[in-house]
């Protein structure tokens, strides 16, 4: 069975980027230790990451965090996240990373999650890839797992689809979340049973209008929310 792991990208203009894209050793992976654990637990075929539009310097922000990875290459065996592979040299480690990271510069640029399933896409069909793992942050995993099913939906790696989630969160010193709210208890998940769903999904429309925002705060507390 071939499989792939997708690294799933974050902008280098963040503020918190070097945070969440490697996180705080030893027990606090970010993104990119979770997805070198994955591709070697897995053994996997693929470790792909996609560049995007944002970046600085002439360059993607898969470029930085390609060449994050590297830099600090050595450092990973710090993160207990590896600590299945202690007894792996580092240069073999290094060694199986070489031989299936792949940074993918085009032909499409994405420039969201769904831009980057939505290429994955093509490379499970042109590579005949049979098993996925997503790698992203905890409170960005159930917005991948959701996408990830309507574009596989009915397809043969739909069975195989698997997302897995750093301890860094990208809400976390984003310097717009309220520190209070960066948590995975307030990622909201509303089934489509769920009755308030379909205001949910209007909703997220209204973006940052105050007046509006202000109008729904008056009636949750009116009815005692």
């Amino acid at each position: 069975m071939k499989t792939a792991v997708l690294l799933h990208g974050y902008n280098v203009n963040e503020k918190n980027w070097e945070y969440v894209i490697w996180g705080i050793s030893p027990d606090k992976p970010g993104r990119i230790p979770v997805a070198i654990a994955t591709a070697l637990e897995e053994d996997a075929d693929f470790f792909l990451l996609f560049g995007s539009s944002m970046g600085k310097g002439g360059k993607s922000s898969g470029k930085w965090m390609k060449n994050f990875l590297y830099k600090r290459f050595t450092d990973l065996k710090k993160f207990t996240v590896l600590c299945a592979l202690r007894d792996f040299p580092i240069d073999k480690i290094r060694r199986k990373i070489d031989a299936t990271f792949e940074l993918i510069e085009g032909p499409e640029r994405p420039a969201n999650t769904l831009g980057e399933l939505q290429a994955m896409h093509r490379l499970i069909i042109e590579r005949q890839i049979q098993k996925l793992i997503c790698v992203s942050s905890a409170d960005h995993v159930s917005r991948i797992i959701r996408d990830a099913f309507k574009i596989f939906w009915g397809q043969p790696i739909a069975a195989h689809l698997e997302v897995r989630g750093s301890l860094t969160l990208y809400t976390e010193g984003d310097g717009i979340t309220p520190p209070e709210r960066a948590s995975v208890d307030h990622v909201i998940v509303a089934e489509p049973r769920a009755t308030v769903g379909p205001y949910f999904e209007r909703m997220f429309g209204i973006r940052n209008n105050t007046d509006a925002l202000a109008d729904i705060d008056a009636i949750l507390k009116k009815h005692g929310q």
